[in-house]
């Protein structure tokens, strides 16, 4: 009998135990979306749509950590209160906008006389684990292709890596990440020789339609 009841201990005490971490409190993070953007010195006349950001499935709300080159996890009781994809689509609307570096930025997506769609792919949305030092690495891909044939006429893939302060600050790194991230493809953008040439080629496709 007192072999039977050791037995039912052994079995309900981890139960028990289970039990209780099961009723953890689930801790949501957000990151910052209105970055602060310097405003263009000229704008370029264009009107742009900000597509869907892809978004690879590893990340969705979970918050990722990678160590070495190899190992990711992620964190049972911490996650994104939105999708990165989310996140950081808001995060290039509003810093486009705020540099007014073209005519319209469409807040909504699908403008049927959008003259630009802007895409972009997010390479990484990590916690970086090296040691005792964690950092928010974060790297997007962005292209501009014309709405009317699809042609690709800008390309860019931009990184940062920013140190974490302190165990519950990995959002505000992983916020000031994404700001030097695109702030440094807004600086690009403004250079760009082949984006400032958009205006005067969708100018003479007008004309030569008109002809037609």
């Amino acid at each position: 009998m007192k072999r039977i009841f050791k037995a039912i201990l052994l079995i309900v005490i981890p139960a028990a135990i289970v039990s209780c971490g099961s009723t953890l409190p689930t801790h949501y993070y957000r990151i910052n979306t209105d970055p602060e953007i310097k405003k263009a010195d000229k704008i370029i006349p264009l009107k742009v749509d900000v597509n869907t950001v892809r978004t690879p499935d590893r990340y969705r709300d979970r918050i990722v950590y990678r160590k070495g080159e190899y190992e990711y996890g992620f964190y049972e009781y911490s996650r994104w209160i939105d999708f990165p994809g989310d996140m950081v689509r808001r995060s290039l609307i509003n810093a486009l906008t705020e540099a007014r570096l073209f005519s319209l930025v469409d807040p909504f997506g699908n403008n049927p006389d959008s003259d630009l769609d802007l895409n972009s792919e997010i390479t990484s949305f990590d916690q970086v684990v090296e040691g005792e030092v964690n950092f928010a690495d974060f790297g997007l891909i962005l292209e501009f292709s014309r709405s009317d044939n699809k042609v690709p006429v800008w390309s860019y893939r931009t990184e940062a890596r920013v140190e974490q302060e302190g165990e519950i600050k990995f959002s505000a790194a992983m916020s000031e990440a994404v700001k030097e991230a695109i702030t440094r493809a807004i600086a690009e953008m403004e250079k760009s020789r082949e984006l400032k040439e958009v205006p005067d080629l969708l100018e003479q496709g007008e004309e030569r339609r008109s002809k037609d």
